[in-house]
């Protein structure tokens, strides 16, 4: 598979840097918070209860697992920690949040039709490329209304659109990198742009 050396290298550094920066920010308090779905990250690929399945392979299942593990990540944990109340505000940036998650996790799903074992439901196997793609560009039309009736700002627009021309490329040849380096790569526009 092409790339896989500069993907490797990428996510070894990226894990050794989130680490540091993490205990640099947070306590080991909030490791603990953090510990249960860092078990959800680690059995979602490998077999919990037997040697055929993990959390993965329960159908429709991982797209969601995925979504709610990164929103309340980057949404409910540092709102906790700076001690804010939950308002709508949160609320619609948790729903921004998980739902730009699942349109961008599609094309992974869409990626993975030909390895992904036909008892293995995702939204591709059962729906189609097509119509998968048209679900996840719905879900952005949808989190762009969210910021345009809230909190409206170009840190939420301009991924937003780059998400959308990404997924009207999606196909299911596209190369390793376009995946893990392009889309992955969307998901640091979010606090890149609105740190500015």
């Amino acid at each position: 598979m092409k790339h896989v050396g500069i993907l490797v290298f990428v996510v070894l550094v990226s894990s050794v840097i989130t680490l540091v920066l993490f205990f640099k920010i947070f306590s080991f308090h909030d490791f603990i918070k953090l510990l249960p779905f860092s078990f959800v990250s680690l059995f979602y690929s490998v077999s919990l209860f037997s040697k055929n399945k993990s959390l993965r392979d329960i159908p429709f299942l991982k797209i969601f697992l995925i979504a709610i593990t990164w929103t309340v990540t980057s949404v409910v944990l540092p709102f906790l920690e700076l001690g804010l109340t939950i308002n709508l505000e949160m609320i619609l940036l948790f729903i921004f949040n998980f739902l730009f998650t699942i349109a961008l996790t599609i094309p992974f799903d869409i990626r993975d039709l030909a390895h992904d074992h036909k008892n293995t439901k995702t939204i591709p196997l059962y729906f189609g490329v097509k119509t998968s793609k048209n679900i996840a560009k719905t879900l952005l039309g949808v989190c762009f209304l969210i910021s345009v009736f809230s909190f409206f700002t170009l840190g939420q627009v301009i991924p937003l659109v780059v998400a959308f021309v990404l997924i009207i490329k999606v196909k299911e040849n596209q190369t390793e990198l376009f995946y893990s380096g392009l889309i992955d790569g969307v998901f640091l526009l979010l606090p890149l742009i609105n740190s500015f």
